[in-house]
């Protein structure tokens, strides 16, 4: 796992983090506005 402050961190480790990082961000938040905004009709 990526830690800022870790000495070991490669490029595979931040970008295996930021694989991560981007996918639940776009299946969670995303989507959590999503259906906010769907409801309101802006969509």
């Amino acid at each position: 796992m990526f830690e800022p402050e870790a000495e070991d961190n490669t490029p595979e480790n931040v970008l295996a983090f930021l694989k991560e990082w981007l996918v639940n961000h776009i299946m969670g938040t995303d989507k959590q506005y999503a259906a906010y905004l769907s409801e309101r009709g802006a969509g």
